[in-house]
């Protein structure tokens, strides 16, 4: 399959996903998946790094959710999320990009993000 073609499966290489839209609840284009984040156990996407747009309030800064807060828009070709600038503001530190997931103790403040976040 070459790139822009549609798949027939439920399945997606990983960087047909980066650089795709996401938008907000409302249809606006909010910002695109920078990467994915990976369980290596069980294989699943957990994560998603998102780079949101300035007209969105961020500044461009890439923010961390759980991919359970997208859901594919195959009319939009994007993914759409509930997650509001304000919930943004108010995550944890250890939810923007650039936290060190290598670092046990960033990954333990990760997860103590809000209910509802949580997608594990």
């Amino acid at each position: 399959m070459t790139r822009g073609q549609a798949s027939l499966t439920s399945l997606i290489e990983s960087d047909r996903i980066e650089g795709t839209p996401v938008y907000s609840g409302e249809g606006n284009a909010i910002g695109t998946i920078k990467r994915l984040i990976i369980d290596k156990a069980s294989g699943r996407v957990v994560y998603v790094v998102i780079t949101f747009v300035e007209s969105f309030g961020l500044d461009d800064v890439p923010y961390v959710i759980p991919w359970a807060k997208l859901s594919y828009n195959k009319n939009d070709g994007g993914y759409h999320t509930d997650i509001t600038e304000a919930e943004l503001r108010s995550a944890p530190a250890a939810a923007h990009a650039d936290a060190d997931w290598a670092d046990r103790e960033a990954e333990e403040a990760f997860f103590s993000i809000p209910p509802g976040w949580r997608s594990v």
